[in-house]
C-alpha cells in the first residue's frame, strides 16, 4: 500500500517535470525564433544604412547634389511587442530571474529605440519626402559646401539608429545562446559587455569600423572644398573607398552565423 502510494507520487512529479520541461522548450523556442527574426531584421537596418550612405558620399563626393540619405522601413516603425504577451504568462517557475530581468531589459531598449526611429521617420516624411521634387540645393548650404544643419542631423540620426541595431544585435544574440545554453548565469548580458561566459564571438558589422572615419571625411571634405582644395578632397575620397573596401571584405570572411 505504502509502495504504491510512494510509486504514484513519483510518477506523478515526473509527468509535472517533463510537462514543465516541454512548456520551457516551447517558451525558448518561441524567444529564440523572435530574436533571431529581430537580428535579422536589425542586420538589413545596418545594411540599408551603410549602402545608403555610401551611394549619397559618392555621389556628393563627385560634385553632385543628391538629396540626403534617409532610411524607411516597411511596415511597422516598431517592432512586435512579443514580450507583451510572454508577460501575461507566468515565467517565473520556467526561467531564473536574471534571464527574465535580461529579456525585459532588452524588450525594454528595443522599444526604446523603436520610438526614436518613430521621430526620426518623422522628419524624414515632413521635412524631406515633401521637398524631394525641388531643386537638390534646397538640401544645402548657400555655398553647397554641406547639407543644412537640419539634414545633417537627420543622417546622423540614421547613423545612430544603425549602431543601436548592431548593438541590439549583439544584445540579442547573447540572450539566444543564454536561453540555448540551459544553464544559469549570474551576470546580465548588458552587464557581462554581452558576452557570456563560454559565448563565441560575434564579429561587429562594417558600418561601425568606417562611421567614424565617414564622420571626420565629411567636415574635412567641407573645409577641403570650401577653400578649392580638390585634390584633398580626392585624397580623402580614395581612403575612404579603401575603408569600404577593407570592411566589405572583412564581411564576407565566414563568421558566426545569427
Amino acid at each position: 500500500m505504502v509502495l504504491g502510494v510512494f510509486v504514484a507520487t513519483q510518477v506523478t512529479n515526473w509527468n509535472e517535470e517533463r510537462q514543465a520541461a516541454v512548456r520551457r522548450d516551447q517558451i525558448v523556442a518561441l524567444l529564440v525564433a523572435d530574436l533571431r527574426d529581430g537580428q535579422g531584421a536589425q542586420g538589413g537596418f545596418i545594411r540599408d544604412i551603410e549602402a545608403g550612405v555610401a551611394r549619397w558620399q559618392e555621389s556628393f563626393s563627385a560634385g553632385n547634389l543628391p538629396p540626403p540619405y534617409y532610411l524607411r522601413i516597411e511596415g511597422s516603425d516598431t517592432a512586435p511587442r512579443t514580450w507583451e504577451t510572454l508577460q501575461r504568462m507566468d515565467l517565473g517557475d520556467t526561467l531564473d530571474p536574471v534571464t527574465l530581468f535580461d529579456l525585459g531589459f532588452y524588450c525594454s531598449e528595443l522599444d526604446g529605440v523603436g520610438v526614436k526611429y518613430v521621430r526620426y521617420v518623422t522628419f524624414v516624411e515632413n521635412e524631406i519626402l515633401p521637398n524631394l521634387g525641388r531643386d537638390p540645393s534646397f538640401f544645402y548650404t548657400a555655398d553647397r559646401s554641406a547639407l543644412k544643419p537640419e539634414y545633417a542631423a537627420n543622417v546622423e540620426r540614421a547613423r545612430d539608429f544603425g549602431r543601436e541595431s548592431n548593438r541590439l544585435r549583439i544584445w540579442s544574440n547573447c540572450l539566444v545562446y543564454r536561453l540555448e545554453a540551459r544553464r544559469t548565469f549570474e551576470q546580465s548580458c548588458r552587464r557581462a559587455n554581452y558576452r557570456l561566459e563560454g559565448m563565441p564571438e560575434l564579429e561587429a558589422a562594417p558600418i561601425l569600423r568606417i562611421i567614424r572615419f565617414m564622420g571626420r571625411f565629411g567636415q574635412e571634405r567641407a573645409s577641403a572644398r570650401a577653400r578649392g582644395f580638390r585634390a584633398v578632397i580626392g585624397q580623402e575620397a580614395r581612403c575612404l573607398e579603401a575603408h569600404f573596401a577593407m570592411a566589405l571584405t572583412r564581411a564576407r570572411r565566414p563568421r558566426l552565423r545569427v
